[in-house]
């Protein structure tokens, strides 16, 4: 899998609260990833992408914080802070990843 072939955001199945990070990978280039889990889980390791040769992409964990996703799901609120990671440096940027991914569903920045 190249790097174009990553998709921008992962990890939400639902609704519900979830951690997130964003990572900025490197391979043919690079451009930047929301990747989410059910908060209160373990953190994932960021490596573990799958289809991903870590050979030919790499990866550095810019921050983070939790969302939510609204029961109705039409609504998505970004805020908070990763406890290991700090916060990614432009929480507008994660906010436009997410209306592109989930492009029916209002996102807010808290």
């Amino acid at each position: 899998m190249d790097l174009k072939d990553i998709p921008e955001v992962g990890g939400i199945t639902g609704d519900g609260d979830y951690a997130y990070f964003v990572l900025r990978t490197y391979g043919d280039g690079q451009r930047m990833i929301v990747r989410c889990w059910p908060h209160g889980s373990p953190e994932p390791d960021p490596y573990d992408e799958p289809g991903i040769d870590p050979a030919r992409v790499s990866f550095a964990i810019l921050g983070g914080g939790v969302l939510s996703v609204s029961t109705d799901r039409t609504g998505i609120v970004v805020g908070g802070s990763s406890r290991t990671h700090g916060r990614e440096p432009d929480r507008e940027a994660t906010a436009n990843m997410l209306r592109r991914a989930f492009p029916d569903r209002i996102v807010e920045i808290l």
